[in-house]
């Protein structure tokens, strides 16, 4: 297991390598109850730089690009990718081996697109979010 530099896992997450590997990039955010899973052989679970994944998300074995939002409560399945700055809706689930292009917002079955994504107006509430995050880890330093 590896997390990066300004990275945070927050309270009651669990990360689970009990096989393949997990990488946590540089200034990402892991918020409250993410569950983080590599339990199939040969198979790692890669969060990119600056990802953002709110509370009460799953990851199996998957892979999250640099820039991409995990929706709350969302579910990401085995050998599924998203791509930069891709945003998998609140509640949303991806099924294995599925890709999010870039630039778009998913949401329910991981099928609809809703909009193409604004990424320089967007991604301004992500910055908001880790900076926040930031700010709260520093003081348990």
């Amino acid at each position: 297991m590896s997390i990066g530099n300004n990275s945070s896992v927050w309270y009651n997450s669990n990360l689970r390598g009990d096989i393949g590997s997990i990488t946590v990039g540089q200034n990402s955010l892991l918020q409250d109850l993410v569950s983080v899973i590599s339990k199939q052989p040969k198979t790692n679970t890669v969060i990119g730089n600056n990802v953002v994944v709110a509370p009460n998300v799953l990851l199996e074995s998957c892979t999250l690009e640099d820039n991409s939002f995990i929706g709350m409560g969302g579910n990401v399945r085995q050998g599924a990718q998203v791509k930069s700055f891709a945003v998998v809706a609140a509640g949303a689930m991806i099924p294995e081996n599925t890709t999010v292009p870039s630039n778009q917002v998913l949401k329910f079955n991981g099928i609809d697109i809703i909009k193409i994504f604004e990424k320089d107006l967007g991604w301004k509430s992500c910055e908001i979010f880790k900076r926040h995050y930031t700010r709260r880890k520093r003081g348990f330093e």
